[in-house]
């Protein structure tokens, strides 16, 4: 298993020393900066928020698209079965 490495990324104008698995950091960067883009864009949505409920509100929103993400997932697995056996059923 390969060793971790240092990165650096920027969120909401504070720098971040994080460690990724080897051959991760460009994952890790291209997260960070996708983070960093929706923070931002909420904070200009609504100036008013202090940067822990922007970061809530953040948080909440990437679980909410997770879950969706998840539903469409198992409903496809669903169909995908369905077609399967109907492909057995024809052999």
């Amino acid at each position: 298993m390969g060793q971790a490495s240092a990165v650096y990324v920027s969120v909401l104008g504070r720098d971040y020393k994080l460690k990724a698995p080897s051959g991760q950091e460009q994952n890790l960067t291209t997260m960070a900066a996708q983070l960093d883009s929706t923070l931002n864009e909420l904070a200009k949505q609504h100036p008013q928020f202090a940067r822990d409920h922007l970061l809530v509100l953040t948080a909440l929103n990437l679980m909410y698209q997770q879950q969706q993400y998840e539903g469409e997932r198992q409903e496809q697995q669903l169909k995908l079965a369905a077609l399967q056996q109907q492909l057995q059923g024809c052999l």
